[in-house]
């Protein structure tokens, strides 16, 4: 039932769970049909039809927290991984969704912060070996495309003629509890000589 009442409760919930969670972007809560009902930030795309989405579409059939990949979003004007799940009543029938949108600067901030050694480097990669986090992404798709092939391990690699060994480590997430990841990779390298 949309009453003023309930939605100034429902948007009052949001903005207490946007600054408790300071890691998102932004909260928006969408209705059965697809359209958005409350916003923590971004109240002007209220009444905004969302029911296309394929992070809506998803969450409608999944009873898990569907998970993007990185992704740019329009309405946030940055790069993002949404995390939506749906909201049932006590006898299961569907009634909406509430998503989020991760602030992906959280990410890079903690790369930014990972120290490997004197010159070494960090990368966050996902499962097509695209670089989704590092310092520097210049170059570096080309570089770790494909190196990622087992669960975890490492490689030491001599190029003889620039005179130059490189230790490369990597491990694929795991996920947490019942969410299963997004078969991830991070990824750490150094240049030794």
């Amino acid at each position: 039932e949309h009453t003023p009442h309930r939605k100034e409760d429902v948007m009052h919930l949001l903005k207490s769970l946007h600054k408790i969670y300071a890691v998102y972007h932004d909260i928006f809560m969408v209705d059965r049909n697809g359209t958005i009902v409350a916003a923590a930030e971004r109240e002007e795309y209220i009444g905004r039809d969302v029911s296309q989405k394929d992070w809506f579409l998803a969450a409608k059939e999944q009873e898990n927290v569907v998970v993007s990949d990185l992704h740019y979003s329009k309405v946030i004007d940055d790069y993002v991984v949404s995390y939506t799940n749906r909201i049932v009543d006590e006898d299961g029938t569907f009634l909406g969704v509430i998503t989020t949108r991760f602030n992906w600067e959280n990410i890079l901030a903690m790369i930014d912060e990972t120290k490997i050694g004197k010159k070494g480097e960090v990368y966050l990669i996902n499962k097509d070996g695209m670089v989704i986090g590092a310092r520097e992404c210049q170059g570096a798709q080309t570089i770790l495309a494909g190196e990622v092939k087992e669960n975890y391990g490492y490689a030491i690699e001599m190029n003889e003629q620039a005179q130059l060994t490189r230790i490369l480590g990597y491990a694929k997430t795991k996920g947490y509890n019942s969410y299963k990841g997004q078969e991830w990779a991070v990824l750490a390298l150094e240049n030794i000589r």
